[in-house]
């Protein structure tokens, strides 16, 4: 019996060492009319934000992208900011070729690490891991996982799957949850134009979006934001550090 458990172990460890090593996309499973005239395409986006609890938030972030050339890469946001009341729990960038192998695995010793405050005109604590992967072959996915814990629940992260005009999407996904008693007020804008799905219960949020072309940007057009599919949300018990409150109206935010 005990044999058995051991290869039954061995061989769960040898799939998920072979998954790793894999991802489950080629570059032939790529539409052409997200391949067309683009340099960089989002194949599948994952964003989970769990509110713990009244001072913490948890936020898992997923993310493989397919680099046609080096404006793709350029464009590619391989970074995550964070400051004194934020903690980076895990951080991993990930290269696999056409045929989604892996050619090569970056952990948070391999990511830079400066402040965002420029010195003269910005006081700020932010500061702000990134990359430079330098890798050239053409055409190749990327994969950019991390999670990280934030003490601060006032801001929660929006939806908001269109980054750029440039963005071609084919699924994306966001995830909010929060225990039970706490209120959470939203803001939808555009969901139905792209077809984005909702569903919710008593303590989740979740929104899902395939197949997303950003509208073309017209220059000097102060409202392109408003035509992109948007999710904002405010949550009615937060935490900011030590400091806690409870706001259900906007009067209470003067008490």
């Amino acid at each position: 019996m005990k044999k058995n458990i051991f290869f039954i172990c061995l061989s769960l460890a040898s799939i998920n060492a072979v998954s790793q090593k894999k991802i489950d996309v080629t570059f032939e499973d790529v539409p052409e009319t997200f391949l067309k005239n683009s340099s960089k395409v989002v194949v599948n986006r994952s964003e989970i934000n769990e509110i713990v609890s009244q001072s913490t938030i948890r936020q898992k972030f997923s993310e493989i992208n397919l680099i046609q050339n080096e404006n793709g890469l350029d464009n590619l946001d391989k970074s995550i900011v964070y400051d004194k009341l934020s903690k980076i729990k895990d951080i991993e960038f990930k290269i696999y070729n056409a045929k989604g192998e892996l050619v090569k695995t970056f952990k948070e010793k391999d990511f830079s690490d400066r402040s965002l405050a420029d010195g003269f005109s910005v006081l700020t604590d932010n500061r702000m891991k990134y990359l430079e992967p330098k890798y050239y072959q053409y055409p190749f996915f990327t994969k950019f996982d991390y999670e990280i814990e934030n003490e601060n629940t006032i801001f929660v992260p929006p939806f908001s799957p269109i980054q750029s005009s440039d963005d071609k999407i084919m699924q994306a996904t966001y995830q909010l949850s929060y225990p039970v008693g706490f209120t959470i007020k939203k803001v939808e804008n555009n969901l139905s134009a792209f077809n984005v799905s909702t569903t919710s219960n008593a303590q989740s949020i979740t929104y899902k979006a395939s197949n997303i072309i950003a509208p073309e940007y017209e220059e000097l057009n102060t409202q392109y934001t408003k035509l992109l599919p948007t999710a904002r949300f405010a949550n009615n018990t937060f935490g900011l550090g030590n400091v806690k409150g409870v706001a259900n109206t906007w009067d209470d935010f003067g008490v």
